[in-house]
């Protein structure tokens, strides 16, 4: 962007009030980025767990019960079909399969305990597994995350339809006790059936939804519309999240899809980067790539904010990228006008109605508004609404970004926090798009909720 465009000024203004902000925001419930003097903690040994890893050892206490559960009934059923004598193997007539359930627990459970020894006893000699996750190191990832990670979805998928299979014994107990063995036989081959067909199913799926792109396409009618923006395309995009593992050959392909769908428009809903300031330049320097007739806009999300939103600010403009943080944009189109309006709804800036004052003049010059904010509380959807907007884009989400689904149902960690996790909805005569990203969190997987890019395009609505 050439630095003498008038709207150079004003967003340098705001950069420098962002900067000399930020020392006075609260940030002492975000560990991760605390500003403090490395040289009074000198010998303080660093065993506390960033955010994600904490919320990874919570799943591994949760998921623990299960997994003893889903152990048990997998060698139990290998040995009723006759496979291995668990037995013969302790030279032992019990038949006992307890120690050899323990041992695989123990085995699946290397990643958390290697947390745990961590937190307690400061890592395993040299070997420090929060800066190997950190810095992303392969064999790290493939010997212990992505396996662990694995197989809770393998648990969270099976689990219930094993447990269905056990409380079907209840109202056939006559059956079960009278013809024991063959139901013995068709229950153990049902669990390993399931335990496969679960295995092949959530492996295929992880690594197809971390590792491409899928594009979604939505129609958009509006009454009156102009000829001007009569198949008007707005590509909505979110979360990028540049880290060490979006790399830059995943944003390059997620770059790529975008300028493959011809954008008239393209609206980040925030989230550069996931943490700290190493990646904030390439993550902007990415952005700068797409090519959109008229603009790339964006707003800020909470990692923005954690990490540095000033540097942020910065870099997406000298990319071209122009930052709206609770501000307005007016794009001619043609001889009609788009309303832009992009709001900063964080953990940490919480959304202000007075964003929404005065803006019944600007919006009766325009011929279509759209409102975009990183997070999407219901409160605030429906104010937009209210106030008239067409169309409204968030983020945030990463569509749940591990879903499992159950009977038709979704189930997820973020649907406690928002009943919009995904897709589109309708809220009065208001379109809302909820984008599912790029970048991940906690999980270093996608788990059916695919990175995506949205196209919607502007119709003129039949009469």
């Amino acid at each position: 962007m050439d630095l003498n465009d008038p709207r150079a000024s004003v967003i340098q203004s705001a950069i420098d009030t962002k900067i000399e902000h930020r020392g006075r925001q609260n940030w002492g419930n975000q560990e991760d980025f605390i500003l403090i003097d490395a040289s009074k903690l000198t010998n303080l040994p660093n065993t506390m767990l960033p955010w994600a890893l904490r919320n990874t050892l919570l799943v591994s206490f949760i998921a623990a019960p299960l997994m003893v559960y889903v152990l048990y009934k997998a060698l139990r059923a290998i040995e009723r079909l006759g496979w291995f004598d668990f037995g013969r193997l302790r030279n032992k007539t019990s038949h006992s399969i307890w120690p050899f359930v323990i041992a695989l627990f123990l085995i699946a459970n290397v990643y958390p305990l290697c947390l745990q020894i961590h937190v307690f006893f400061g890592g395993l000699g040299d070997f420090d597994i929060v800066e190997a996750i950190r810095t992303g190191e392969p064999w790290v990832y493939r010997t212990l995350v992505y396996p662990y990670w694995a197989m809770i979805l393998i648990i969270g998928q099976t689990v219930p339809l094993l447990l269905i299979s056990d409380l079907i014994k209840v109202p056939l107990w006559r059956a079960h006790n009278r013809y024991p063995r063959p139901w013995m036989r068709i229950e153990s081959g049902l669990v390993i059936g399931l335990l496969v067909i679960g295995t092949l199913y959530v492996s295929g799926r992880i690594y197809h939804d971390t590792q491409m792109v899928t594009v979604t396409t939505r129609g958009l009618a509006i009454e009156d519309l102009p000829d001007d923006l009569d198949g008007f395309k707005i590509v909505h995009i979110s979360d990028l999240q540049a880290d060490q593992l979006t790399d830059k050959d995943l944003m390059q392909q997620y770059v790529d899809t975008v300028n493959s769908t011809q954008p008239d428009l393209v609206c980040f809903t925030g989230d550069l980067v996931t943490r700290g300031t190493g990646y904030i330049t390439r993550g902007a320097q990415m952005l700068g790539k797409i090519e959109a007739a008229h603009g790339v806009y964006a707003c800020l999300g909470d990692h923005d904010i954690w990490a540095d939103e000033g540097w942020i600010a910065a870099s997406l403009f000298r990319n071209d990228v122009l930052l709206l943080d609770n501000k307005h944009q007016t794009i001619q189109v043609g001889e009609n006008r788009l309303l832009l309006t992009g709001a900063t709804n964080t953990y940490s800036r919480r959304f202000s109605g007075h964003v929404l004052k005065n803006m019944e003049q600007q919006q009766a010059r325009a011929s279509i508004s759209i409102f975009m904010a990183h997070q999407h509380a219901e409160r605030m959807v429906q104010a937009v609404a209210e106030q008239g907007y067409d169309l409204f884009l968030g983020g945030h989400t990463h569509g749940g970004q591990v879903v499992v689904k159950l009977f038709g149902q979704s189930i997820t960690p973020v649907m406690a926090e928002t009943p919009y996790l995904a897709g589109f909805y309708t809220i009065n005569n208001m379109l809302m798009s909820v984008n599912n990203g790029l970048g991940l969190t906690m999980a270093p997987i996608r788990f059916q909720a695919p990175a995506e890019v949205t196209v919607i395009q502007l119709r003129k609505m039949k009469k």
